[in-house]
Order: structure tokens, then C-alpha cells, then sequence
């Protein structure tokens, strides 16, 4: 089907049904028509793209979001494929719905990394050389209680008391 000329008999009726009419129920159709190729986009960007928070159903939503978007601004009088037409549309809306995903996660990386940044942990007025100090100190005291070196629980939940 590379020739935009070829298309099914079924496929060119539906297409100027829609040029026609507009119907919802000839929309339907031609999305039905086209729903097997948009599982098969979307089974590729699920491989292709995968991220945990993601399922299968999202991506195939996502998809037919897509689709829905090309087959409302298709013109079968372009002579143009409407696979090749609506492609970017389908993969345009799977990178954006993952987009949303993403920009979460930076988020959350970036609270983490302020989270354990010398401005909370450490008072304004320390010095370069206290604020390496300390961190020194932080390190080492992990690095102690990872090998066992430290095995003495404080009598107390106190820091003070386990740095003693």
C-alpha cells in the first residue's frame, strides 16, 4: 500500500463518507479501521520507549489519542498516505504523555539532591573548609558503620552520642 491510490474499497468510502458528512459514526469507523495498525505503533514505542510508571494501556490510550487527532485532520485529497500522515501524530502524543512522566521524576531528583545540598544541611556561615569537613566526617562515619568497625549502639537515638 505505498501508492496513496491503492487503498481498500472499504477504506475509500469511509474516507469520503468523512469528507462528506463528518459523522461520528463514519469516525468510529475509519478509527476501527486504522485500530490494529495504532496497536501495532503502540506495541513499538512500549519496546522501544519503556518507563516504569508506564503500562501497555497507556501507551495504546496514547496511541489512539493520536489517531483520532490524524483522522480529524486527514485530507485523502492530498494524495497522501494517511499511515504516513498520521504516524507523527501517534508518536507525537506517546512523547508527550511520557514527557509528563519524566518531568516528574526530575522533579523528585531535584528535591532529593536540594534535600542533601550544604544550604540545609549546614548552617549559612560555615566555611568552605567546615562544609568538606563535615562531609569528610559524614563519609567516614558511613564508611565505619558499613565495615562493622562501629559496632556499639548508642545508649540513646542521639546523634551526639554515636559521634562520641
Amino acid at each position: 500500500m505505498d501508492n496513496p491510490q491503492v487503498l481498500s474499497d472499504e477504506e475509500r468510502l469511509l474516507w469520503q463518507q468523512w469528507l462528506c458528512l463528518r459523522e461520528a459514526d463514519t469516525r468510529t469507523r475509519l478509527f476501527l479501521f486504522h485500530s490494529a495498525w495504532s496497536r501495532t505503533v503502540a506495541g513499538y514505542y512500549y519496546n522501544r520507549y519503556p518507563h516504569t510508571l508506564v503500562q501497555w494501556h497507556d501507551y495504546l490510550s496514547l496511541t489512539s489519542q493520536g489517531l483520532l487527532q490524524a483522522i480529524d485532520g486527514f485530507d485523502p485529497l492530498r494524495q497522501v498516505r494517511f499511515r504516513t500522515y498520521a504516524e507523527p501524530f501517534l508518536k507525537g502524543t506517546v512523547l508527550k504523555g511520557l514527557s509528563a512522566y519524566i518531568k516528574d521524576q526530575r522533579s523528585i531528583a531535584r528535591e532529593r539532591l536540594e534535600g542533601i545540598g550544604s544550604e540545609q544541611r549546614f548552617g549559612a556561615t560555615d566555611s568552605d573548609f567546615e562544609l568538606v569537613v563535615n562531609n569528610a566526617v559524614d563519609l567516614a562515619f558511613g564508611y565505619f558503620f558499613e565495615l562493622g568497625v562501629i559496632d556499639e549502639e548508642p545508649p540513646d537515638n542521639n546523634p551526639l552520642s554515636a559521634y562520641v
